[in-house]
């Protein structure tokens, strides 16, 4: 009798809460990538300039692209600036979750069309995930409205919070424009609309809490 290699364990034999438990495993792991970029996979740290580690990290990651994640921090940070605006919470929760989808599809079909080689949903993932930074500033922004009683203090907080996140998700993101291998002179093309897609839902983080 000949033996049999084992198979590979497939996921049809996961039960529905191991798979989920495995999906958000997943989802937490990428983000992590996204809020502490400066460490490797094995987490020892990296320095600023060295991206080819995060470089590296990000686009084995994307060789298995997921929607999941990004529909959850987009669904939980609509959530989040809807409760904050309770007197148009319906148009805020709308609008936000509008901004993040078409915003990257926008700018994913952008990249492509001036030669970037990166797969739709690949951009999507990785523009999807960067937008975890914002949703920590809209959270932050929660609690500054609680414990600071100054308006106008708050609001400088607020500011400097948010912009602070703003760039920690343009650096997250920074990634998607190397990967993408935009010809030379057609970069700066591409950066435009990243920095104005970021820089929108961190405006609309920022007006939620007028």
């Amino acid at each position: 009798m000949t033996d049999v290699a084992p198979s590979e364990h497939s996921t049809l034999d996961e039960s529905v809460w191991e798979s989920v438990q495995r999906d958000l495993r997943l989802v937490c792991r990428r983000a992590g990538i996204v809020l502490l970029p400066f460490r490797c996979r094995n987490g020892q740290s990296v320095e600023v300039a060295d991206r080819r580690a995060r470089g590296e990290q990000i686009r084995t990651e994307l060789q298995d692209w997921d929607l999941w994640g990004p529909l959850l921090v987009c669904l939980l940070l609509s959530t989040v600036l809807s409760v904050v605006s309770q007197a148009r919470a319906s148009l805020t929760f709308s609008l936000v979750f509008v901004v993040v989808w078409l915003g990257a599809a926008l700018v994913t079909v952008n990249a492509t069309l001036l030669g970037g080689r990166l797969s739709f949903f690949q951009s999507v993932c990785l523009l999807g995930y960067s937008v975890t930074p914002l949703l920590l500033a809209a959270l932050m922004c929660m609690l500054w409205r609680a414990v600071i009683p100054n308006r106008l203090a708050e609001g400088i907080v607020r500011f400097v919070t948010v912009l602070f996140w703003l760039l920690w998700s343009l650096f997250a993101s920074a990634t998607f424009l190397d990967d993408a291998g935009m010809p030379r002179g057609r970069k700066a093309l591409a950066e435009y609309p990243v920095v104005l897609f970021f820089a929108g839902i961190a405006w609309t983080v920022i007006m939620a809490f007028e």
